[in-house]
């Protein structure tokens, strides 16, 4: 990008809406003040999906929206020569609204005076506030510039809602993962990293996932917006990483690996013989260490997993399935044990690492897959992570078993071939599968895995522990993380379920994604910035909106004092006195020019948790 265009596409004279240019002389002659602020108004919108919120609000972007306003300004208004300032702006706007170099006169004066004459205020970030108190309040502080407050309106919320928005959807999520951690959880342990950020590839621009991710993050030690931790480090001034994440497959390679892998290692499997499993072992390794390039050393761990799929591999097939199917299942299925392995012990033989593993049959995966690596997977320094990325995600971590009160519970409930669980007199649980005419009693184990549901039929494969409170913890060599279709309503539906069968929820992980983190709007939380005093000649002149049209658009007017409570609770004056105004609640972060009361991520951190 040159630097013309630059400077027209980031010039802060341009980045609002047309309307502004025309407002300056709209106001009375001798008005010298102008006062607004900007507050969310209800929470109504954003408690349609998620169905706790408190109508409290959490202040956070502020200083970020300050930062990134004065950023904008200095490189491309105030350090550049006015004659290009000007150039560049009438360049737009002369033909777009007619702009003269007599309209121009205004910005001209600001670019000589070289800083924003401005004072903002805001509640502390990290504290909570009721919808309808203002998050910041905006003033000129020099009588020439009246215009610019409400000149920065539209920046201002175009900048600032989308971290307040998320931060308050991020700190439900929060209450909800606490909730059902505390629970089913005897240790802390993990807690931070249960919910995940996958959302940069369906943000609406990598700028926009970095702030919405650098909100998100505050509830979190887990991303993949990868740009969201310069973003923390540059806006709220921290050095440390603020999130972190792991290596891991996506389809693509998952799928290469499987197709290579899968035809070498079949036709070595249909091609070789030998007089004992030893001596065919032996064979296989051979002719795999050609063509792999693999030591013997490495593949016969692989080749002993990959003959364990080819004994087992009918079991897992369809009765009606066609030969040729059936031989490229196989295939496919050996292709997914060779691969699999070998990036777990040759790839990344220590530490965290995820697998994509519905790139052709999950349930496949889980229960002939990843038995048959069962010894690699629990002897290795690490933990495998299945990331199931179809179906339905209540589903697939949790089954689709009924639990019943009773006996006759299940007898009345369940249809044929369905699968349900209860408690006998005794206390004891047991399983049982519906035939046409009765209720069979059957052994978990048998039951098929899409039944059970990931996290179940991985405790049968691996067992674990039953932690202090009585839930079951998956062996710390495996777990799963599921990131696709989630949404506040659907993450609590998997957590109950989780703890109805037993599990507690620290045995996943669960990614949000675009779905939740850029599906966000303005009208969520009710934003706006209103101006609600002037000074006109000397004289205060309060405003306000009250339209009958819509009462919830009602604004407060004049002066505003905000008062935060011995109990921590923030509340709202308005109509007060300049003088009393200057006792509002509300800190300084920005005078003429100057960021004012930084705040570092972790005090907002901080703030949010412990407030």
């Amino acid at each position: 990008m040159n630097s013309q265009i630059a400077n027209k596409l980031y010039n802060p004279v341009l980045s609002t809406d047309s309307y502004k240019f025309s407002h300056v002389d709209q106001v009375p002659l001798g008005t010298t003040k102008t006062y607004s602020h900007l507050t969310p108004r209800s929470t109504k919108r954003l408690q349609k999906n998620i169905s706790t919120l408190d109508n409290k609000i959490v202040s956070f972007g502020l200083q970020y929206t300050i930062k990134h306003l004065l950023d904008e300004w200095n490189t491309y208004f105030f350090n550049l020569p006015w004659e290009e300032v000007n150039a560049t702006v009438l360049d737009v706007l002369a033909p777009h609204i007619g702009f003269t170099a007599a309209n121009m006169q205004k910005f001209k004066a600001l670019h000589t005076l070289g800083y924003l004459p401005l004072e903002i205020k805001g509640i502390p970030e990290g504290d909570r506030v009721s919808a309808g108190i203002p998050l910041l309040t905006i003033t000129n502080t020099h009588d020439d510039f009246d215009w610019l407050p409400n000149f920065l309106e539209s920046k201002i919320l175009n900048t600032s809602y989308i971290p307040f928005t998320v931060a308050t959807l991020a700190y439900e999520l929060a209450k909800l993962r606490d909730k059902y951690w505390s629970i089913s959880a005897d240790s802390e342990a993990g807690k931070e990293f249960a919910l995940h950020d996958f959302h940069f590839r369906g943000a609406h621009t990598s700028y926009a996932a970095a702030i919405s991710s650098m909100a998100y993050t505050l509830i979190t030690k887990g991303t993949d917006t990868v740009n969201s931790i310069p973003a923390a480090q540059y806006y709220y001034n921290t050095e440390n990483p603020t999130s972190f994440s792991i290596p891991a497959t996506e389809h693509s390679t998952a799928s290469l690996g499987i197709a290579y892998y899968g035809k070498l290692v079949y036709e070595a499997f249909g091609n070789t013989q030998g007089d004992t499993f030893e001596d065919l072992l032996e064979n296989i390794i051979n002719k795999l260490s050609i063509s792999t390039g693999m030591s013997h050393s490495e593949l016969h761990p692989l080749v002993e997993a990959c003959l364990y799929v080819d004994n087992n591999f009918n079991a897992t097939v369809k009765e009606d399935e066609t030969l040729a199917n059936k031989k490229l299942q196989l295939q496919q299925a050996l292709g997914e044990c060779f691969n699999l392995g070998r990036l777990l012990t040759i790839v990344y033989p220590t530490g965290l690492f995820a697998y994509v593993s519905d790139t052709y049959d999950f349930w496949r995966t889980v229960e002939l897959i990843v038995p048959a690596l069962k010894d690699i997977i629990t002897k290795r320094d690490g933990k495998l992570i299945l990331r199931p990325d179809s179906g339905n995600p209540v589903d697939v971590l949790c089954g689709q078993m009924y639990i019943g009160d009773s006996y006759e519970d299940l007898d009345v409930c369940l249809n044929e071939n369905e699968y349900g669980w209860c408690y006998n007199e005794q206390g004891i649980k047991r399983y049982y599968k519906a035939t046409d005419t009765d209720l069979e009693l059957v052994n978990v184990k048998d039951i098929p895995a899409i039944q059970k549901g990931v996290v179940r039929s991985l405790w049968d494969t691996f067992g674990g522990t039953v932690n202090k409170k009585g839930f079951k913890v998956l062996d710390s060599h495996i777990g799963v993380v599921y990131g696709d279709g989630m949404f506040f309503e659907r993450i609590e539906q998997i957590y109950k379920q989780t703890i109805d069968n037993e599990f507690s929820i620290e045995n996943f992980c669960l990614a949000v994604g675009a779905w939740m983190l850029s599906g966000i709007t303005r009208d969520d939380l009710g934003v706006a910035i209103k101006a609600s005093a002037f000074v006109v000649n000397g004289e205060v002149v309060p405003v306000y909106k009250q339209p009958v049209t819509d009462a919830s658009k009602n604004s407060v007017k004049g002066f505003l004092k905000v008062v935060k409570g011995e109990n921590g609770e923030y509340s709202l004056i308005d109509n007060v006195s300049m003088e009393e105004e200057k006792e509002t609640a509300l800190q300084t972060i920005f005078l003429n020019g100057q960021l004012q009361n930084q705040v570092s991520y972790e005090t907002v951190i901080n703030r949010l948790f412990n407030s």
